[in-house]
């Protein structure tokens, strides 16, 4: 790899540190942001879900940033909203102004991921697994960081979460800065090109993509937001349940960056996802119905094994189906605009159905049926070679 070619990489992981940290920060200190703000299980999901929600409306906006600004310098100003608006949760006193953080998270990772997406299919057409690999890893690592030590971080702040949330805003400020002082200038006429491309929404491949986007990301998040407090309710201590939720992100992010680059080498699309959405089918049930920490655990491992191969597969689906980058922007933000509103919701609605049931297990039985639905998109992907376009 030219030199040139590792800072390029080098971008990718420094950009996409910071697009799961202001979300998945949230989950472990739930229980702690419930007492505080006096709000429901619903509205607790309501501030991991906003992010994702706001990740989906705003993806749409993708192809005028990239037509009015460029991407370059569509990035850097999205980075600063993300630092800002993580900053800002160092001075969260209520409910609304925690989801005015939320909304301005959300909207900074909406616009990155698809530019992010036409970056990697510009720059590295034939190792486009390779580099969703080191996307997703890095990623996943800004996940892991954030989750398992937002609780620590608390405990020596003596309680005061907001500062511990805020933390992680000054990585994106710094990936910013890095991302404007390295990353290559587009040409106005290159720039230009992406007003000839429109959002393929007459695409039946595109749309399946989507709903296959939006229920691994709705399996993600719920899996995220819930996976704690259910460890919690099951008996394990607060501490427990921080562990928890840390060897899920660290599995996750492991296999998000293996799976996808044994796809450059080995087996179809086709197998790779109806591996990963079996895994998850499994995980998820083992963990509603764990008659032990034991199974309990070893659900959680296939889960995040299964999840840790879904998003790559998702981000590389229109990758490995267009062109051109501006046309893989294009695809990318249609497929996680809808996706993410999609996937954005089901978080809501585990909590609404947990509220209504009082069930303990409600979430997890809900991500059983949701990854059945993936095994059967799995099953009508085309057999093709897993190879680049």
């Amino acid at each position: 790899m030219q030199k040139n070619e590792r800072r390029l990489v080098g971008l990718i992981f420094v950009v996409a540190f910071n697009l799961r940290v202001g979300i998945s920060s949230v989950p472990a200190l739930l229980e702690l942001i419930k007492k505080d703000l006096g709000i429901s299980n619903f509205q607790s999901s309501l501030i991991t879900s906003i992010p994702v929600i706001c990740m989906g409306v705003f993806a749409l906006t993708v192809p005028y940033f990239q037509r009015t600004l460029g991407r370059r310098r569509t990035i850097f100003f999205s980075l600063l909203i993300l630092g800002l608006g993580t900053l800002a949760r160092f001075f969260v006193t209520s409910y609304n102004l925690f989801l005015i953080t939320a909304f301005m998270i959300g909207f900074g990772i909406a616009i990155i991921g698809p530019l992010l997406s036409g970056f990697i299919k510009s720059n590295f057409p034939f190792r486009s697994g390779l580099m969703i690999g080191v996307y997703s890893l890095s990623m996943g690592l800004g996940a892991s960081l954030s989750s398992g030590l937002v609780l620590p971080l608390t405990e020596h702040f003596k309680g005061n979460w907001g500062i511990s949330l805020a933390l992680w805003g000054v990585f994106a400020l710094i990936a910013a800065l890095i991302w404007q002082m390295f990353s290559p200038v587009e040409s106005q006429r290159k720039s230009a090109k992406s007003t000839s491309f429109s959002l393929p929404l007459k695409n039946k491949k595109a749309w399946k993509y989507t709903l296959f986007f939006g229920i691994q990301s709705g399996i993600f998040y719920g899996m995220t937001t819930w996976l704690a407090l259910t460890a919690l309710e099951k008996g394990a201590t607060t501490l427990q349940s921080g562990y928890f939720l840390t060897l899920y992100t660290v599995i996750q992010m492991l296999c998000s960056f293996i799976i996808p680059t044994l796809m450059d080498q080995f087996g179809k699309m086709k197998q790779w996802m109806f591996f990963s959405s079996g895994l998850v089918f499994i995980g998820a049930g083992m963990i509603a119905l764990a008659p032990s920490v034991v199974f309990f655990v070893l659900g959680i491992i296939l889960a995040a094994i299964g999840l840790g191969g879904l998003f790559p597969i998702a981000v590389l689906l229109p990758i490995r189906n267009t062109k051109t980058a501006e046309e893989t922007s294009l695809w990318t933000s249609m497929i996680q605009s809808f996706g993410y509103i999609l996937g954005g919701f089901m978080p809501v609605l585990m909590g609404a159905v947990k509220d209504t049931t009082g069930s303990t297990i409600a979430p997890f039985l809900i991500m059983v049926l949701l990854s059945s639905v993936l095994l059967i998109l799995s099953f009508s992907e085309k057999n093709e070679p897993s190879i680049d376009l």
